[in-house]
């Protein structure tokens, strides 16, 4: 039997050849993954766009998969669709509103408020 020295290196070794090899395995895992599966970032890119035009197939079936497995795609998703139906509630309980003038009294409030914050902040 040899000596503790022989034996931490032997070890040392092993554990380097080992590492390596999870390292190889798991970048080729990324790399698959990563070609086959969307990114969160795509996704959400992919869920704003959903609101606007019709998903292709390819893009329809690989957002189900991403759902499945993400919690915070499917959060985001929810977040977004509620939203959306928060401004379509507003849109149609105040359709006059959108008119885009702001009343004299409004305009002279801001601008009140903007010149009193900027001499306290002299």
């Amino acid at each position: 039997m040899g000596t503790r020295n022989e034996c931490s290196t032997i070890v040392r070794k092993l554990f380097a050849k080992v590492k390596s090899a999870y390292d190889l395995v798991d970048r080729f895992y990324k790399r698959c993954y990563n070609a086959v599966f969307f990114s969160c970032e795509h996704m959400s890119r992919l869920a704003s766009e959903q609101q606007d035009r019709p998903l292709n197939t390819r893009e329809r079936v690989m957002r189900r998969i991403h759902l499945r497995m993400c919690t915070w795609c499917r959060r985001y998703e929810f977040q977004l669709e509620f939203l959306r139906n928060q401004f379509k509630h507003y849109a149609s309980e105040y359709p006059n509103k959108s008119e885009g003038k702001l009343p004299e009294d409004a305009k002279k409030r801001i601008f009140k408020r903007i010149s009193d914050s900027s001499k306290d902040s002299l």
